[in-house]
């Protein structure tokens, strides 16, 4: 990796004598790439990598990234790591080498609504103008949309002397909703994403409002990296058809899988044969008949050989702890197997 962004933190004092190995501790439980290094270990990831030594006197953080976004994150990261096992260093570690403070986070875009259209009964479509689309070309294929408050300016996420993002609170809080990327013009500068409307909710009635030049915030994109593996089982509900669709529209030659969508209406059955890949077969689930994801979940057949088995799944939060249960406890499938998302919470 030719490191090309990098930063630096230092603390000097007294640290807890197991700090490596409670630090390792904390990062292990995401399934992270975690390697052994002489008095400290390092995190690799494809965008960069992050290295905690321990010293005599402390311990020193590094960083290094393909770019400044990649940095940040990589440095927010290791900040809330620090939040679980050793807090006290926080009000003391000095970095060098980040952004200055009270600038927008550089994994942050401002943009405004261009362009707003119906794609079906339940799905919008919303064109974002975004002079810095190009750097939202690399990373996963999901990314955070913050809308702030109706009838307010708008106060937005800033960096502070130690490199954390500060958030907005109370009555400037924003909204923060996570969506797929459907398309990105760098050279128009235009970001593209598919909305599902939920009655009532915050990102509808600002995409319904359709208020052309409206300010938002883009971040990342991050998070739902393309799964692995050959044979796939793809599931979920209407929220995570975009998701579905982009996973399948990239999908490497030679892999095999089931596709499975709940929808309460054939006219949001929005992925088109041409998206499907040879050697995959999608079933609709209409939930108007009564039909379930959850049941479908439950008798379907998974090979003998899962070593190379992924199972995806996004879709209400019940359906999702459905899952985990029916993967992880009764199919034994290891959790690096398995992408479970809660898109979204039903209403009590």
């Amino acid at each position: 990796m030719n490191a090309i962004h990098c930063a630096t933190a230092r603390f000097h004092g007294t640290c807890p004598p197991d700090l490596l190995q409670s630090s390792r501790a904390y990062l292990d439980q995401f399934g992270l790439d975690i390697r052994d290094e002489d008095d400290g270990f390092a995190l690799i990831v494809p965008e960069g990598q992050s290295r905690l030594r321990r010293e005599a006197d402390g311990f020193t953080l590094t960083v290094t990234a393909h770019d400044r976004a990649a940095r940040h994150q990589l440095c927010e990261g290791a900040i809330h790591m620090l939040e679980h096992v050793f807090p006290g260093a926080l009000n003391t570690l000095g970095w060098s080498g980040i952004e200055e403070a009270g600038q927008l986070p550089p994994n942050m875009h401002p943009a405004t609504l261009a362009n707003v259209t119906r794609l079906s009964e339940n799905f919008l479509r919303v064109t974002l103008n975004c002079a810095t689309a190009q750097a939202m070309t690399k990373g996963g294929m999901h990314f955070g949309l913050l809308i702030p408050p109706e009838e307010r300016a708008p106060v937005w996420p800033y960096l502070n002397d130690k490199g954390r993002t500060v958030w907005p609170k109370g009555d400037d809080a924003v909204h923060r909703a996570a969506f797929t990327v459907v398309a990105i013009d760098a050279v128009k500068g235009q970001v593209v994403f598919d909305l599902f409307e939920h009655a009532g909710g915050p990102s509808t009635r600002w995409a319904q409002a359709g208020e052309i030049g409206a300010r938002v915030v883009l971040s990342g994109p991050g998070g739902g990296d393309f799964p692995p593996g050959t044979h796939m089982v793809l599931a979920g509900d209407e929220t995570a058809i975009p998701a579905i669709r982009r996973i399948l529209q990239t999908s490497a030659a030679g892999r095999h899988g089931v596709v499975l969508i709940e929808t309460g209406s054939r006219d949001d059955m929005l992925i088109a044969p041409a998206d499907l890949p040879p050697g995959f077969s999608l079933r609709w689930i209409d939930r108007r008949s009564g039909a379930r994801l959850v049941d479908a979940l439950d008798t379907l057949e998974l090979p003998e050989d899962r070593h190379d088995l992924f199972v995806w799944l996004g879709a209400e939060q019940a359906c999702v702890r459905h899952a985990r249960t029916l993967f992880h406890t009764t199919h034994a499938l290891p959790k690096k197997q398995t992408y479970l998302a809660a898109y979204w919470t039903a209403s009590a």
